[in-house]
């Protein structure tokens, strides 16, 4: 039963991990840990310490819920359909990006979407 779970935690933390477009050492990069976790979640060697877990679904952009559990699938996947293509990639760039850059792309997006067309 306990490989079934770790197994299941593992194919989440992946499935969500290619759905905002992260490599694994990406992820690592973003959680402060060695690519090596990442894999081990991912294989089922091991899980995520429980204090990371909030971590690794904020990144993800899901829920620890269903990191955990599976329940309650909260990806860029499931909303998918009403995206547009260049509006997807605009969000994988904006997930890859550190928070500062974020922060700058927000302000851009926000500078550009309250201007007047000039012609």
């Amino acid at each position: 039963m306990a490989a079934k779970v770790i197994n299941g935690v593992g194919k989440r933390i992946q499935q969500a991990r290619l759905a905002v477009g992260l490599n694994q050492s990406q992820l690592a990069l973003k959680l402060n840990i060695k690519p090596q976790s990442v894999q081990n979640w991912e294989r089922g060697r091991s899980l995520p310490k429980t204090a990371r877990i909030e971590e690794v679904a904020t990144v993800l952009h899901v829920t620890s819920a269903w990191l955990l559990l599976g329940d309650k699938k909260d990806t860029m996947q499931e909303h998918a359909e009403d995206l547009h293509h260049d509006e997807m990639l605009l969000v994988r760039m904006y997930r890859r990006m550190n928070s500062t850059h974020q922060a700058v792309f927000v302000e851009i997006a926000g500078a550009l979407a309250n201007k007047k067309d000039d012609g």
